[in-house]
Formats: C-alpha cells, structure tokens, sequence
C-alpha cells in the first residue's frame, strides 16, 4: 500500500497532475481571447438603407437593398428620387472579385428605368455597369461606386455617376454613413454633386 501512494505521489505523476490541470484554463483562456479577438466582417446578409442626397436643386432620397452572399457576390435593387429633378429604379447583379474578405472589388450591371419629373413623356430604360473598390473592417466601411451607361444620346444622362461612401456602426446591426455623390442628371442642368447622410440596417 505505502508502495502504490508513493507511486501516485512520485514527481513524474504530479507534473502529469499538474499539466493536466494547467492545460485547461490555458485552452479556454485561448478560446475567450479568440472569441473576444475583433473579426473582420465580409458584411454578407441583407442591407437596407435610405440615404438623403443634399443636391443644388434639391434633397433627393436614395432607397436602397442588397443581398450579399457568402462570397460577396450580390443582388440589389434601388431607387432615387429628386423632386425638382429625375427619378430613377434599377437592379443590379454583380461578385467580387477577391471573393469573401475586408477588401472588395465589386463588378456588376444594372437595368432599369429613369424620368424626369418636367418631361413626364420622357421615361426611358437605362442600364450599364457598376464598378466599386472598398473595404470594411470591425466598425468602420470606405467604398467608391463607379456607374457608366451602355447606351448613347439622351440615355447617358441616366447613368453616369459616381459615389464615395464612408460608413460607421453605431450597434449591430445599425450603420450610419455620409456620402459624396456626382450625377449627370437629365436635361441641360448638368453634373451635379451633393453630399448624402444615410442609415443602413445589415441583418
């Protein structure tokens, strides 16, 4: 008997004890650290948005939605509206090319329908491209959209902008934002700028 507790007691079997028991709280340690870690989010998910567009002639407001995928592929759809101007809708598909990540370069296209609210006769279908380069990280997004037209004459009043987006979670899933934006709005009015603030809901 006095053998066999010696035995349990021996150095070597004490470091076991203790190495054993040392291990644990190290290991979870680890994993709270890495839960705690900040993530890099590919924001993927559903965003809904409504930006108010500050433009010479007037605020214009800027509906918008995207479903994002796994791999930062998406579809949207979106609107705006100017009073004393042009109204717009139109849907886009497009990927990413660097795929799932903080860094983003998005191509895609777009079709849809513009008008001008001083020429209701004047509706025409429009579509083109969308180029955007960005990135997001734990709090903060930065994105610059690029659209072009494909069409030519009249159409590329339509589809010619571009926007520079700078964004900030406030809570999950609540992102506020501010904008630059540059139109070519219909008519001889031509390219306008304005700045936007905006609010996003990412689920």
């Amino acid at each position: 008997m006095l053998a066999l507790v010696a035995l349990l007691f021996s150095p070597a079997h004490a470091d076991d004890v203790v190495v054993v028991v040392e291990d644990a709280p190290a290991q979870e340690e680890a994993e709270c650290k890495e839960e705690k870690s900040p993530r890099i989010s590919n924001a993927k998910g559903l965003h809904v948005g409504l930006t108010t567009e500050f433009l010479p002639l007037a605020p214009a407001q800027h509906l918008h939605g995207r479903l994002i995928g796994k791999k930062d592929a998406y579809v949207g759809i979106e609107g705006r509206f100017d009073p004393l101007g042009t109204w717009g809708g139109r849907a886009s598909a497009g990927f990413d090319v660097f795929g799932a990540g903080n860094l983003d370069l998005t191509l895609g296209l777009f079709a849809g329908t513009a008008g001008d609210w001083e020429d209701r006769s004047y509706v025409r279908p429009i579509a083109g491209t969308e180029v955007a380069i960005g990135g997001h990280f734990e709090k903060l997004s930065v994105r610059y959209r690029w659209l072009a037209g494909l069409g030519g004459g009249p159409l590329d009043s339509f589809l010619s902008e571009q926007e520079l987006r700078v964004g900030y979670r406030v809570v999950k899933p609540v992102h506020v934002h501010g904008s630059w934006t540059i139109l070519d709005p219909a008519g001889p009015r031509g390219m306008r700028g304005g700045v936007g603030l905006g609010i996003e809901v990412q689920l």
